[in-house]
């Protein structure tokens, strides 16, 4: 057991309202990274990539949104990629 959950082939929630290609959520860290293209709105906060290799990486607390971060680092994808296949 990993702690990794993962969405693949097209995602949409609610809330926070997001739709993206894939999602994959680490329960360790509270942490998401959806791949594009995606789309991310919460409040007056919007994020888009149209571009197949768009990442948004989403941290949470809670149910609340700390940080959102279009340019992830290498060591954080490398965290996500074995669960984009």
């Amino acid at each position: 057991k990993t702690g990794f959950v993962s969405a693949l082939g097209g995602v949409e929630v609610q809330i926070p309202q997001l739709r993206a290609a894939s999602l994959v959520f680490d329960a360790q860290t509270a942490q998401v990274l959806l791949t594009g293209p995606y789309r991310y709105r919460a409040g007056q906060n919007t994020a888009e990539s149209t571009e197949a290799r768009g990442a948004l990486l989403l941290t949470f607390s809670g149910n609340r949104v700390l940080r959102v971060n279009a340019s992830p680092d290498a060591a954080a994808l490398g965290r996500f990629a074995p669960y984009l296949k």
